[in-house]
């Protein structure tokens, strides 16, 4: 569950020894956060560097220097970031305990997203208390259920992979997606796919595809209802799609597979998908032609040396395809 927050002045002068190494720490703080919005995030690094060295210990920064370190893909130094921010505050903001359970693996990042759970629970009861009109509070409980249901869901798929021979794994998942469907149903606009996937994914696991189709037809039908700003992060949808097309889906997959290919022309992952997904429903001329485009992209320079990984999968293919049709 990626959170964004923003290191706000005051949070860093508060948490800060001195005045005047409050005043430039935060400074500092302000000016990276400046460049974060616009997108600078080499040269914000700096300014964090430099706001840490004046402030070591200012849990705020920590957090924000983090989230700056995720953005230029330094993991390890982002799950020591957040890792020093937690122990100097433990009871701050539950994204931090996500960030991490992200960052760790196996007991370690269990442990993060359990924490991290503990607190969203915690927000959510507290707005019962809260005072203010109704449709404020409908408002903030709304918003406290998803970002609930989000770390329960994320808390569930590491079960599904990095902690999958913990203890009472299995049981675990379980638990923690029926639990995120039920929050999830019980409000009566429907706008996040999350738990209907992770439910999806680990039927899929049990080898009870039926459910899975069920599941998986709700979360079709909920990003379809999603206007463009509300739609569930790329890659969640990706993985729809995969399970879409492991459960006899695939027109559904091309579907959302198209809506996707207009978002990031760039995944060869995503087109190796749609490709496969075409072939799977017959609609050969729109898979040959894909799949002729994505290994002419891949052997380009615009192609990113990760992503072409895909392209032995994408020649295979077009063999098989050659195969076929000869």
């Amino acid at each position: 569950v990626m959170v964004k927050s923003k290191a706000k002045k005051s949070e860093v002068k508060k948490q800060s020894s001195s005045r005047s190494e409050a005043d430039d720490a935060a400074q500092l703080a302000e000016d990276a956060q400046a460049l974060m919005d616009r997108f600078d995030v080499h040269e914000a690094m700096k300014l964090y560097r430099r706001a840490l060295h004046l402030e070591p210990d200012n849990a705020a920064l920590l957090e924000a220097f983090g989230e700056a370190c995720l953005q230029m893909g330094q993991r390890d130094e982002a799950c020591e970031a957040f890792g020093r921010s937690v122990e100097l505050q433990p009871d701050g903001g539950a994204h931090r305990y996500m960030y991490l359970g992200q960052l760790r693996s196996g007991a370690e990042a269990v442990e993060s997203f359990a924490r991290g759970v503990a607190i969203l629970r915690s927000e959510r009861a507290a707005v019962e208390q809260r005072s203010g009109s109704r449709e404020e509070l409908q408002q903030a409980w709304v918003e406290a259920t998803h970002a609930l249901v989000s770390g329960l869901c994320s808390t569930a798929e590491i079960y599904l992979t990095d902690a999958c021979d913990e203890p009472n794994a299995e049981e675990s998942c379980e638990a923690l997606a029926m639990e995120a469907l039920s929050l999830v149903e019980s409000l009566e606009v429907q706008t996040l796919a999350e738990p209907f996937v992770t439910a999806a994914n680990l039927r899929l696991s049990q080898q009870r595809n039926d459910e899975a189709t069920e599941l998986l037809v709700k979360a079709c039908s909920v990003v379809s209802s999603c206007d463009e700003a509300n739609l569930p992060p790329f890659d969640l949808r990706l993985s729809m799609c995969r399970m879409l097309m492991e459960v006899d889906l695939s027109a559904e997959a091309v579907e959302h597979l198209q809506n996707l290919r207009l978002e990031d022309d760039d995944s060869l992952e995503l087109r190796y998908l749609l490709c496969y997904a075409a072939f799977q429903t017959n609609n050969t001329e729109l898979g040959a032609d894909e799949l002729e485009k994505a290994i002419a992209f891949a052997q380009t320079p615009a192609c990113d040396p990760d992503e072409k990984e895909w392209l032995p999968q994408l020649l295979e293919l077009q063999s098989e395809q050659a195969g076929m049709e000869g």
